[in-house]
């Protein structure tokens, strides 16, 4: 089973949040998505979400949301791929940004350097991001 985290009102002042919020009319690959607290906000901003969680009753669950929430799911799109693996599906320079909220402290070493070595592949070059938020601290890389 997965997990989710709750953004609180608090978190939002956090430069890693305002700086994710203000996130607008990209293409966004959400990795770990949860239940979608990220996505679902994102999406409401003219983005293209690619939510990827592994377990599917999560993602159905964001998908849910997204037609209750927003009435539109146009900007969604669900992936259960595991990652690093997963990047392969991905097309060269198709991608604005990566996020990675709270994901690696359930990884393995080795598989976060293998997410790290391949994760670039997918994002734009010149101004492409990955967003990665810990529970101990905040990395942009």
């Amino acid at each position: 089973m997965g997990f989710t985290v709750a953004i609180k009102d608090k978190d939002l002042q956090h430069p890693f949040y305002q700086e994710l919020f203000s996130l607008k009319n990209q293409t966004i690959l959400d990795v770990g998505a949860g239940l979608g607290e990220i996505c679902l906000q994102l999406l409401g901003k003219g983005n293209t979400l690619i939510c990827n969680e592994p377990e599917t009753t999560q993602l159905l669950s964001i998908f849910d949301r997204a037609i209750h929430d927003l009435r539109d799911t146009s900007g969604l799109l669900l992936n259960n791929e595991l990652f690093p693996s997963g990047f392969g599906d991905f097309a060269h320079n198709s991608l604005d940004a990566i996020i990675v909220h709270r994901v690696f402290t359930v990884m393995t070493s080795n598989t976060v350097l293998n997410f790290l070595r391949e994760a670039h592949q997918p994002l734009k070059p010149g101004h492409g991001t990955i967003q990665v938020e810990t529970k101990r601290k905040t990395k942009h890389v």
